[in-house]
């Protein structure tokens, strides 16, 4: 059973601007801003009242490219396996 949510992801066209819109229009804070390499952004922000949730931003160019580079290797054998628990989101291939 789930007792609580820590990670929401949403898909976006721009990071900038969803964030300008949470924090600006909604009231929520930025928690994380971090560029990962490879044009790939980490972008968090959150409520004041529920400190726990944090909600990401994907932008969703870099997720179908994503997607497409992992359709190329289910192709050869490779499958994508997704895990999340808690805070943690992990990609792996096995």
């Amino acid at each position: 059973m789930i007792s609580k949510i820590n990670l929401v992801t949403l898909y976006v066209t721009d990071q900038d601007a969803a964030k300008r819109f949470y924090v600006d229009v909604l009231g929520f804070v930025e928690k994380t801003d971090v560029s990962m390499g490879d044009g790939f952004r980490w972008v968090t922000v959150g409520h004041p009242e529920q400190p726990e949730l944090d909600v990401s931003t994907a932008e969703l160019s870099r997720e179908r490219e994503r997607l497409r580079r992992n359709q190329r290797g289910r192709s050869a054998g490779n499958r994508p396996v997704r895990a999340m628990s808690g805070t943690t989101n992990a990609l792996a291939t096995r």
